[in-house]
C-alpha cells in the first residue's frame, strides 16, 4: 500500500476517455472546475461556521432549522464558487450505517450529469463514504470506474481522485475494468500548473 508524502508523485490511470489522477487532497495535480464534497441529508457535514446576521432573531434561525427538509440520499446539491462545489449526499446520519453503496452510486451518476450539463473538463472527487463513514476505498474505486465506463461525459478529460493512502489498491481497481487502459504513468502530471 502507498501512503502519499508531501511531494509524492500522483498515479494516473485511464478509464475510458478519462484520465484519473490519484493524489492527496492537499496537493492538486491540476486546477479543477468543480470539487465534489461528501455530505449528509441535512448538509451539515460540509457546512462551515457561518455567522448569524445580527438582524435575524435567534428564534427565526431555530424555526428555520426545525422546518428544514432533508435532501434525498444520492442527490447532488450545487453550490457556487471557484471551483464549483458539488455536495454529494451520501450519508443519512439517522441511519446505521450512515452511508450506503447505492447512495454513492447515485451520487456519482449525479456528479457526471452535472459535469455533462456544464461541459466541465476537470473535477475533483474524494473517496465518497470514507471520510465520514466506512466505505472501503476499493469499493468506491469500483463504483467510480463503473460510473465512468457507463456514462462519462464527452467533455470530461481529467478527474482528480483525492486520496491520502492506498493508491496501489485504488489504481488496481480502476485499471481492472473493461474500459480501462491501465496505468498511464506515475510521476508529475503534464500541465499540472494550469
Amino acid at each position: 500500500m502507498v501512503c502519499f508524502a508531501k511531494g509524492a508523485d500522483p498515479w494516473a490511470i485511464r478509464v475510458g476517455r478519462v484520465r484519473v489522477v490519484i493524489a492527496p487532497a492537499d496537493e492538486p495535480p491540476f486546477r479543477v472546475e468543480a470539487e465534489v464534497v461528501e455530505d449528509d441529508t441535512f448538509l451539515v457535514l460540509s457546512a462551515g461556521p457561518e455567522p448569524i446576521e445580527p438582524d435575524v432573531h435567534p428564534l427565526r434561525v431555530l424555526a428555520a432549522a426545525h422546518e428544514a427538509e432533508p435532501v434525498p440520499p444520492g442527490s447532488i446539491v450545487v453550490r457556487p464558487g471557484d471551483p464549483l462545489r458539488l455536495l454529494a449526499v451520501v450519508h443519512d446520519l439517522a441511519q446505521e450505517p450512515s452511508c450506503r453503496e447505492e447512495w454513492v452510486r447515485q451520487a456519482l451518476a449525479g456528479v457526471l450529469r452535472e459535469v455533462r450539463a456544464r461541459r466541465m473538463r476537470t473535477v475533483a472527487v474524494p473517496v465518497l463514504g470514507a471520510r465520514h463513514g466506512r466505505m472501503p476505498a476499493a469499493l468506491f474505486a469500483g463504483l467510480l470506474r463503473a460510473a465512468l465506463e457507463a456514462d462519462a461525459p464527452p467533455s470530461l478529460a481529467r478527474l482528480w481522485l483525492q486520496a491520502t493512502a492506498g493508491a496501489d489498491d485504488l489504481a488496481a481497481v480502476l485499471k481492472a475494468g473493461r474500459g480501462a487502459g491501465g496505468i498511464l504513468r506515475r510521476g508529475p502530471w503534464p500541465g499540472s500548473g494550469d
